[in-house]
């Protein structure tokens, strides 16, 4: 029986963003996740640019697009 809502839960991984604000990092198999430059200093945290998420991860927006829409159809199929 339905309580009169739909719930999603979107899996992403945390380093997406990573790349959009500047910090380059490389997975590699055995290690994991590897930033080539820590950041660790103040002159390395001002290297760091601004996440715009519609530029830097368009594809995170058009995800969610697609999934509040996938949610609604549901939601109004079954109510």
């Amino acid at each position: 029986m339905f309580s009169g809502s739909v719930q999603v839960i979107l899996f992403s991984d945390i380093l997406t963003p990573l790349t959009g604000m500047n910090i380059p990092f490389d997975i590699l198999k055995g290690k994991g996740p590897i930033i080539h430059n820590p950041i660790s200093t103040s002159a390395d945290v001002a290297q760091v640019r601004e996440l715009v998420p519609s530029e830097a991860v368009p594809y995170v927006g058009e995800a969610l697009t697609a999934l509040r829409a996938e949610v609604q159809f549901i939601y109004y199929s079954i109510f």
